[in-house]
């Protein structure tokens, strides 16, 4: 099992992640303070910034340095097993968690995007 202090951004303040609502949950090493990396990120807005402490048990790796397909991420991880797969990029990280039961939210703040 191994834990990771990473962010989700959002136009809407959440208290709690619902696993049941998307397909996989999303997260970024990027800090609210990264100006420059935040202007590239897919997020679903980012009016707030989520600090959260995630767990993956079961890391997905199909070989090509943990890469997923977005769109069928779900259908992937339970298909290989997996709970999270964490993708690394050009100077940042992405993670993707399976259950809300991953998530431990420990801050959110406005980010005045």
């Amino acid at each position: 099992m191994d834990t990771y202090i990473a962010y989700h951004y959002s136009d809407s303040k959440i208290s709690k992640f619902d696993s049941s609502k998307c397909d996989g949950l999303w997260f970024t090493d990027i800090e609210p303070s990264d100006n420059e990396l935040l202007d590239g990120i897919g997020a679903n807005g980012l009016s707030y910034c989520h600090k959260c402490e995630i767990t993956i048990n079961n890391d997905y790796d199909d070989g090509s340095n943990g890469q997923i397909d977005t769109y069928d991420c779900k259908e992937n991880l339970i298909n290989n097993n997996a709970d999270g797969a964490i993708l690394n990029y050009d100077g940042f990280t992405d993670y993707v968690v399976l259950s809300s039961k991953q998530v431990t939210i420990l801050e959110v703040t406005e980010t005045n995007q």
